[in-house]
């Protein structure tokens, strides 16, 4: 954690820290933790990730929505079932 005014008189060292992947900085104010700084490689890669997320969220939803309801059914419906098709002993 990093002070407000200690980020003012340390503005070089914090930016080198943040280019070199050293992780987030964060800022207090008045001992109240206030904003947190990213170097852009980091930023870019959970923007990235986020974007990546988003985009597999909206493709599980559709498909959810083209999937017909399934009844859901009990543990002895499951094993008669798979008994029947071979894949559980008798």
């Amino acid at each position: 954690m990093l002070s407000v005014a200690d980020l003012r008189a340390r503005l070089a060292e914090v930016l080198e820290k943040l280019s070199s992947s050293a992780g987030p900085v964060y800022l207090t104010q008045r001992g109240q933790a206030r904003a947190v700084l990213l170097g852009v490689d980091e930023y870019e890669r959970l923007t990235d990730q986020l974007e990546f997320l988003e985009d597999s969220l909206t493709i599980a939803e559709g498909r959810l929505r083209d999937t017909p309801a399934v009844r859901p059914r009990s543990l002895e419906e499951v094993e008669r079932d798979l008994r029947r098709r071979g894949r559980l002993p008798r």
